[in-house]
């Protein structure tokens, strides 16, 4: 019976044990409650969840990331901001936000025509950047639906897999106690 309940708290702290250290395994940046040494990233397990953070990021980019090649400001301005502005600072914009000439914008002399064309600028400039994200939407959605599905369809597959792997290493662990209680005996 004493071999019983010995084997049991065994059984409980490795299951235990194992419950601590797999999220440090599978994660370089493992929750903070484990005061366990770190594991580098140049470990396997890094090495694979930076791959998968990385294939993440560019399959579902944030909303708010911008290519580094482009200028693009995201903060457009609206009718209020821009009427309160100079006629100095509008041209300004047009010329580096919008990409206007000198000789368009020598030929808006009255300060509505700037701020008409500014704001049809921002306008245009909003309206695409609220396209990008509902394409991003739209892409992030249609990507979790078809995992959903996958996951769905191949669910009796998955779980059969998961108990031939499970069969798997009770056999291996068998084996592996059987020889260690064959080596102790000698």
């Amino acid at each position: 019976m004493r071999h019983i309940i010995i084997s049991k708290s065994k059984q409980i702290s490795a299951c235990l044990l194992l419950f601590m250290l797999v999220p440090q395994i599978l994660t370089p940046h493992a929750p903070l409650w484990l005061n366990l040494p770190r594991v580098t990233t140049a470990s396997a397990s890094g090495i694979l969840t930076d791959l998968v953070s990385s294939a993440i990021e560019r399959l579902f980019p944030p909303e708010d990331y911008i290519d580094i090649d482009d200028d693009f400001e995201t903060k457009t301005l609206n009718i209020v901001e821009i009427s309160e502005m100079r006629a100095r600072d509008i041209k300004r914009r047009l010329s580096r936000s919008h990409g206007y000439d000198p000789d368009e914008l020598s030929r808006m002399i009255d300060k509505k025509d700037l701020i008409n064309t500014l704001s049809f600028e921002e306008h245009k400039a909003y309206q695409q950047e609220s396209d990008r994200r509902k394409w991003i939407r739209l892409k992030t959605t249609v990507i979790y639906t078809c995992i959903a599905v996958m996951v769905v369809m191949f669910w009796p597959l998955l779980r059969h897999a998961l108990e031939v792997g499970h069969v798997n290493f009770v056999v291996y662990t068998d084996r592996r106690k059987y020889e260690i209680k064959r080596c102790h005996d000698f």
